[in-house]
């Protein structure tokens, strides 16, 4: 089922030349690539921050393990 606003899109859009549909498409297109290229920006920020707490991490891991390995060796020797 067609809905009005679909059929007003169809009517202008048949109102139109080809050269207009194209640079419509254009457009439509260029707009998607800067919504694409966003994303994989987000994407890739999202990825380097995940990855720079992991090391962070990795870090806070060592050093409590270094902790934790320095204390038992005082509990075993006193």
């Amino acid at each position: 089922m067609l809905y009005p606003i679909s059929l007003n899109l169809e009517s202008r859009m048949a109102q139109l030349s080809n050269s207009e549909k194209i640079e419509i498409l254009i457009d439509q297109i260029g707009r998607m690539t800067e919504s694409i290229t966003e994303l994989r920006m987000t994407v890739e920020s999202g990825f380097t921050e995940l990855k720079a707490a992991s090391e962070r991490q990795e870090r806070n891991i060592d050093r409590l393990v270094g902790i934790v390995e320095t204390l038992i060796q005082e509990r075993r020797s006193s």
